[in-house]
């Protein structure tokens, strides 16, 4: 949600602005006891969002890495009903595999661990084939880890 706050300003001028956020049910719960508008829409998952609202974009902003099976639920952003996905602070390496680690938050935080990819970036582009990368960035996150995390806009190409 905190992408919306920080980003709706920019969006004003649009006739109609629809912004879904699919959560764990925790948050779901609360974003619709707290936040919910005709504007902010709250989903457990994403299918039932496609449904109900037909999203022209996707936002995959940290959250490709902690999926258990990632490249799957990218697939389903390659397609429509969206046009464009924006994959954003996710960890690159240079390898050719992908690798899955365990990622340790720090105790000072709280007291947890979990698993977590790192995506070769050879195979993460080979994958967005045959869609258009229209921009390539540095995420935010840079260098966390020792990883480059990158960030890319795509146009999806209806096959």
């Amino acid at each position: 949600g905190s992408t919306y706050y920080q980003n709706r300003r920019f969006l004003r001028d649009l006739s109609e602005i629809r912004w879904s956020i699919v959560e764990q049910p925790n948050f779901v719960q609360v974003g619709k006891e707290l936040f919910e508008t005709a504007e902010l829409l709250f989903y457990d998952d994403i299918e039932t969002c496609i449904v109900e609202q037909s999203p022209d974009a996707i936002i995959l902003s940290g959250v490709l890495q902690y999926l258990e099976e990632p490249y799957s639920l990218l697939g389903k952003a390659l397609s429509p009903p969206f046009k464009y996905v924006l994959v954003d602070r996710t960890p690159f390496w240079q390898a050719e595999r992908d690798r899955l680690q365990i990622q340790r938050t720090p105790p000072s935080i709280y007291d947890a661990s979990y698993p977590t990819w790192i995506f070769s970036l050879a195979r993460f582009k080979q994958f967005l084939a045959p869609h258009e990368i229209v921009a390539e960035f540095t995420a935010l996150d840079n260098g966390l880890g020792g990883y480059d995390y990158k960030g890319f806009v795509i146009k999806v190409v209806d096959k």
